[in-house]
């Protein structure tokens, strides 16, 4: 059951569209959602652009100075107002959808304390490209990739402008996270009436019997209105084709396929479906 929901917001627009999935599913589970503006501390110091690219890749320690008195006061000044503005907001979309909800505001690094707070939730949702003062870029997968290493909660990533719908791919392979996935999706579609497709790629059609079955069989008790169906191709080619196809509302997966090794060497079927899926992506490790 999913009783408890933490969505972090940081202004951008894909974070609102964060709120307003996780506000709506809040209110068909009857949870409370918790918001979390993060007064990110980079904010409070100098980087030059190539310490930032440096440190962003790696190459290099980030190094940084404190700001000056005054334009430490301006950006002091400033937080306030985005805590203040993204605090009525988040309470105006809650109150406006009958949904319950707390809000909290706190300093230090992104991403330590969104897996903090993420201890005490059973799901996290969240914006596909938010801010990150520390590299003055946006970012993609950064704090997802922490939050899938560092916390067993399931953390669902939302492109700008994109809502779930009663249509939900759920990508099934057989590994653990993929098991771990299809419970949580199981879960949503049932509170959401959904129709699903349950897809698994792989190119012997035989490979693709045994984790058929076992979501055929797992999915079984919910009597939910399920196709389950096999594709050939690179894995995440074929999820982001079929949730396009099938007009999905949410795509559902473990975060990490049955061969890790090979998705380190050739490129992570995450971080693509991530990178160019045109609805929510709920993921699992």
């Amino acid at each position: 059951m999913i009783k408890s929901i933490l969505v972090p917001l940081d202004g951008s627009e894909a974070s609102f569209s964060a709120l307003s999935n996780a506000v709506e599913l809040g209110r068909i589970a009857g949870a409370e959602v918790r918001g979390l503006f993060v007064e990110d501390r980079w904010r409070f110091v100098y980087v030059s652009t190539s310490a930032a690219v440096a440190g962003a890749i790696g190459a290099a320690p980030t190094t940084h100075i404190p700001l000056p008195p005054k334009k430490l006061l301006e950006e002091e000044n400033r937080i306030k107002e985005e805590g203040e503005y993204l605090k009525k907001r988040f309470m105006d979309e809650c109150r406006d959808k009958g949904v319950k909800g707390t809000f909290k505001a706190a300093r230090g690094e992104v991403g330590e304390l969104i897996v903090e707070a993420a201890k005490t939730v059973a799901l996290v949702v969240m914006g596909r490209r938010g801010r990150h003062a520390k590299y003055k870029v946006q970012t993609l997968g950064s704090i997802t990739q922490m939050l899938l290493h560092k916390s067993a909660r399931p953390v669902m990533v939302v492109p700008e402008g994109t809502k779930c719908n009663s249509r939900i791919l759920i990508a099934y392979d057989g590994s653990r996270a993929a098991q771990r996935a299809i419970d949580t999706g199981a879960i949503i579609a049932k509170l959401r009436t959904a129709e699903i497709d349950v897809l698994t790629v792989a190119d012997n059609p035989d490979d693709a019997v045994e984790p058929q079955e076992e979501a055929r069989e797992y999915l079984s008790p919910y009597e939910l209105r399920a196709s389950f169906l096999v594709e050939r191709g690179k894995p995440w080619e074929a999820i982001v084709a079929h949730a396009s196809k099938m007009d999905a509302g949410l795509i559902v997966m473990g975060a990490f396929g049955t061969n890790r090794l090979k998705e380190l060497i050739f490129g992570s079927t995450t971080m693509n479906v991530l990178e160019k899926a045109e609805c929510p992506i709920l993921l699992v490790a």
